[in-house]
């Protein structure tokens, strides 16, 4: 019950849908991933985890070695995917998921989640994003989709002359 001696005033109340709504897009557990292919314009990647818990990924050149700093980073990003907005549950042309941007599978030991990033929006800063898992369409911050899309393979190697602990 309200005390008639209070007042709300408008600018108190949060407006967006956010707001209102649970803003955990995907939640994948990372430990329960096994395996990862990110798809982008710089090539597909498929990341396995070993039987010590490393990712691996097969085609490294001699010398080549796997900074697990920055392949957990890009990994984390795909398996845990917060939304500024919902867009709906029907897909628009303008989504740009007919030839999407990214396209990560996250294979667990019970399931294969697809996630695929369409158009980047420069004005908000987002891409949209839908999930296998959803039936909605989301805006993302491009701080966390970013490196799906641009990431090549030579952005999750160890910088060379750089001795691994």
């Amino acid at each position: 019950m309200v005390d008639q001696g209070q007042n709300l005033a408008t600018w108190e109340l949060n407006t967006t849908a956010v707001s209102w709504v649970d803003t955990y897009y995907l939640n994948v557990p990372q430990d329960q991933v096994k395996q990862v292919t990110l798809a982008n314009a710089k090539g597909s990647f498929t990341f396995t985890k070993d039987d010590q818990g490393k990712w691996t990924l097969p085609g490294l050149a001699p010398g080549e070695e796997l900074s697990a700093e920055k392949v957990d980073d890009v990994i984390g990003k795909a398996t845990f995917v917060t939304m500024l907005s919902p867009l709906g549950k029907e897909q628009l042309p303008e989504y740009g998921l007919d030839k999407p941007l990214a396209v990560v599978t996250l294979n667990t030991s019970d399931q294969t989640i697809s996630l695929q990033v369409g158009a980047h929006n420069p004005s908000d800063s987002s891409y949209v994003v839908h999930a296998s898992t959803s039936p909605y369409y989301v805006r993302v911050s491009d701080y966390n989709i970013t490196p799906l899309v641009e990431s090549g393979q030579s952005d999750f190697l160890q910088p060379k002359g750089t001795p691994t602990p």
